[in-house]
């Protein structure tokens, strides 16, 4: 469940960002994977966060 979140929230991110900034984005996505291993319902908080402040 949580990987099909990340999976979600990486194309969404990715589409919103471009392919320019796809392996800073392929970093980011590695990067909440080990905070997903350590806080599991912060977590989620910081992978919808951090796409919406890219965005804005």
């Amino acid at each position: 469940m949580v990987l099909y979140i990340t999976v979600i929230v990486y194309f969404v991110a990715s589409s919103v960002v471009g392919p320019q900034n796809f392996s800073a984005l392929l970093l980011l996505s590695q990067y909440l994977q080990l905070w997903y291993l350590k806080f599991q319902r912060i977590n989620i908080i910081i992978a919808v966060v951090v796409p919406s402040v890219m965005v804005s």
